[in-house]
């Protein structure tokens, strides 16, 4: 009985230590001809209506090792989030009106963003995020 609580016990240590989300890194965020130019971050997405923006987006674990992320929009009549291509995802202006848009890293939410999709050259989406 002695020789099964030790490796028991040196198992339950090392499943405290898994690691977990740390940060998202989201970068190479394309340019559009639309002004004003969209904006995707973990705070504010903004895009005018007609344009598609991509952009690597990459959840890190406390390890510093790339996770598997999604990104969902509760309205994609209004904003439309796609995976494009490994970490690459597109952000669509569908129709002028706001959206949620979820940021998940292995199935848990690490951010919720409200999403504005607006007229071109209307101001609620100039500015910095």
């Amino acid at each position: 009985m002695k020789y099964l609580i030790l490796p028991l016990i040196a198992l339950t240590a090392l499943a405290g230590c898994e690691a977990s989300y740390q940060h998202e890194e989201i970068t190479n965020t394309s340019q559009s001809d639309i002004n004003p130019e969209p904006v995707v971050t973990l705070q504010r997405i903004a895009i005018p209506i007609g344009s598609i923006t991509t952009a690597n987006v990459i959840p890190y674990n406390s390890d510093n090792n790339p996770m598997i992320g999604n990104i969902t929009s509760d309205n994609p009549n209004i904003l439309l989030v796609e995976g494009a291509h490994g970490n690459k995802w597109a952000f669509s202006g569908v129709n002028i009106g706001t959206a949620t848009v979820t940021f998940r890293a292995d199935n848990q939410v690490i951010a919720t963003v409200k999403a504005v999709v607006c007229d071109q050259g209307d101001s609620a989406c100039a500015g910095s995020p």
